[in-house]
């Protein structure tokens, strides 16, 4: 009921190569490389370094964001349990 999915502006040869390395095989890599449009879209693109802010967003079958954490600092992960929990309490509701 609940699929994972990253989106970066990696390229999706660089993604792979990093799916493989870390033996990532339960996650779908998108990449918004060429344009940002995802990134632009949703408010997570910075123009300067053409790279996303570091998020993480719980989507329901809708497409509707029902949650959304934006982390202060490029170099701080979000908080993914918190995420988790969030998605988890989404399904049992449904």
């Amino acid at each position: 009921m609940v699929e994972l999915i990253t989106v970066s502006v990696d390229t999706p040869f660089a993604q792979k190569r990093f799916a493989q390395e870390a033996k990532i095989a339960n996650v779908t890599f998108l990449s918004d490389y060429r344009g940002g449009d995802f990134g632009k879209t949703h408010g997570l693109f910075l123009e300067g370094p053409h790279i996303l802010t570091r998020a993480v967003m719980v989507v329901d079958t809708m497409n509707t964001i029902r949650y959304l954490q934006i982390t202060p600092e490029l170099t701080q992960l979000p908080d993914m349990e918190e995420a988790f929990q969030f998605a988890r309490r989404l399904v049992t509701q449904s």
